[in-house]
């Protein structure tokens, strides 16, 4: 495996941790303000070359030459895949812009400390692949965020019970999957032949199904959805974001869940999915409180996301990554205008109509442009993203993806809905300057060249996406370890190859089980990647691809 340059991730982590020691010792809130802004900006500015680092070398897994050492325990070496290569970066670019954003009258009340903290543990989570490691670590970003709201004095126990149910279910879950046989004997590697052939133990069917009972309450699936509006609520909206926006649940869910889940699990998730996505995008019409109509959004969204992810698909898993970071970049920039308009206003509703347009235009543009992108209007950042999932999800099940479209519909109406109730209807007149301060200008800038840079040339974004959806169908097969496809001509003669290597040398002496397990190896990596070459505008004769693995596989 090849290495990056520089400890790039490791680096960030030691700057977010520096900076938040650093700011327990500034009293001055503007000042605490400057060095965040410093931190988090430099935190980026890491992330970045992390990524450009790691798309240099071309590599499907990329790991730092050091890793973070616990003295006398182990050494925890960070790591980039093409999953996580632009996850990365947006969970800097959203900090920075929510510390940049912060208005002068919100300075002693957002805890930039506890932003860096919480920066240095989604890096940490990003960069990791051990299991319990990701459970401790989303442990961590789960306590924290209870933590503020009993600091503040706000209504904690709602979500204190439901994040202490998912750390407790997801502990108990692993846990039984590390001591059944099915783990002893390989469960990572042998369970796509057990899917087809032998059932999974008890035991690992329940440490299966507590594992994702618990990130589904950390996701917000319903009915396990009421701490999400507590603490959208209650909380400070720039915790709010960096605690939602990142979707770490739903990254521990693909490391932990999709490589070992059996169908029925992704039917009882999709299911679960599309009963959320209806629900949440039906509440966000009805909410009185732009606090809330964000959570609703937001849950609407990560719903989608999961509803993707649930197919095992590779279209729709494609769509279902891009959704992933075009809806946080855009709900960034709705949560942001929110919180902005608040601090202006206080707190607002969403019953009359406010006419904040002339007050406040740059703010509007802000609120209307992220809106748009996150219900994938076309020309935005989340409309391939959102064509994609939806196309995807239809071809798999037409159901869930007609369902899919409604959402859609309703999260537009709803996001129309309250541009019109805070911008128009009416004239706000005032004889105080509500006008944008210089901050709110360049994130407004910042983020309408991101939307619509990336929704104009959505090519190496979607192209990014389809790559990493390929890597996490293929779950390090036997087929990828031994052949570097260099390209999809030479695809087939690979295969080939290492069929013909394993009949000569290994293949005959296996056990029956073994045999089994290569032999799906090699079907699972020949159909995914025809697939993705065929969904990539080729010619229909490239479906030949398909009858030759077929062949190959008898072989």
């Amino acid at each position: 495996m090849s290495s990056l340059l520089l400890p790039w991730m490791t680096l960030s982590i030691l700057i977010a941790v520096g900076g938040a020691i650093s700011l327990r010792l500034v009293q001055s809130p503007d000042k605490a303000r400057n060095v965040a802004v410093l931190v988090t900006g430099g935190i980026f500015i890491v992330a970045m070359a992390a990524t450009i680092d790691f798309y240099q070398l071309s590599q499907a897994n990329v790991a730092e030459k050091w890793g973070i050492k616990i003295p006398g325990l182990v050494v925890l070496p960070l790591s980039l895949d093409r999953l996580t290569a632009l996850i990365l970066p947006f969970v800097a670019l959203l900090v920075f812009l929510t510390v940049l954003a912060t208005p002068r009258t919100k300075l002693r009340r957002v805890p930039f400390s506890g932003l860096l903290v919480s920066e240095a543990i989604l890096f940490f989570l990003y960069g990791s692949r051990d299991p319990w490691v990701l459970i401790t670590l989303l442990s961590l970003l789960s306590l924290q965020a209870v933590f503020e709201l009993h600091n503040r004095r706000k209504p904690w126990r709602n979500m204190a019970g439901h994040m202490l149910a998912h750390v407790v279910l997801l502990v108990m879950g692993w846990s039984l999957i590390c001591v059944s046989p099915d783990y002893a004997a390989g469960f990572l590697q042998v369970f796509e032949a057990n899917s087809s052939a032998e059932p999974l133990s008890s035991i690992a069917g329940w440490g299966l199904s507590l594992l994702l009972l618990g990130l589904l309450i950390r996701v917000g699936i319903f009915p396990f959805h009421t701490w999400i509006g507590e603490l959208g609520e209650h909380a400070s909206l720039a915790t709010t974001l960096v605690f939602l926006l990142p979707m770490p649940s739903i990254y521990v869910l693909v490391r932990l869940v999709l490589p070992i889940a059996p169908s029925v699990v992704w039917d009882i998730s999709m299911l679960a999915a599309l009963l959320t996505a209806v629900y949440a995008s039906g509440m966000s019409l009805v909410q009185t409180q732009p606090r809330r109509y964000f959570c609703y959004s937001f849950l609407s969204h990560s719903a989608l996301v999961l509803a993707g992810l649930s197919t095992r698909e590779p279209i729709s898993l494609s769509g279902s990554l891009a959704v992933w970071l075009s809806a946080g970049v855009s709900l960034t920039g709705v949560g942001l205008s929110l919180r902005s308009l608040e601090a202006r206003m206080g707190q607002l509703s969403l019953t009359r109509f406010h006419g904040l347009f002339e007050q406040v235009p740059i703010l509007a543009v802000m609120f209307l442009v992220s809106g748009l992108a996150a219900v994938g209007f076309p020309g935005t950042i989340g409309f391939v993203a959102e064509e994609l999932l939806i196309e995807g999800v239809i071809h798999a099940r037409l159901l869930a993806g007609v369902l899919l479209a409604l959402v859609a519909a309703l999260n537009s109406i709803a996001v129309l809905q309250v541009y019109f109730r805070l911008f128009g209807g009416t004239q706000h007149r005032t004889s105080v300057m509500l006008h944008a301060q210089g901050a709110e200008r360049w994130v407004t800038l910042i983020l309408v060249l991101l939307v619509f840079g990336t929704g104009l040339f959505p090519q190496p974004f979607i192209s990014s996406r389809f790559r990493a959806a390929d890597d996490l169908l293929q779950n390090e097969s036997n087929v990828e370890s031994q052949v570097n496809f260099p390209n999809e001509h030479g695809f087939i003669e690979a295969i080939t190859e290492v069929v013909k290597e394993q009949s000569e040398t290994e293949f005959e002496a296996e056990s029956p089980a073994k045999k089994t397990v290569l032999l799906t190896e090699i079907k699972r990596a020949c159909f995914v990647r025809a697939a993705l070459l065929e969904s990539s505008f080729r010619p229909p004769a490239q479906s030949a691809y398909t009858r030759t693995c077929s062949r190959d596989e008898d072989h």
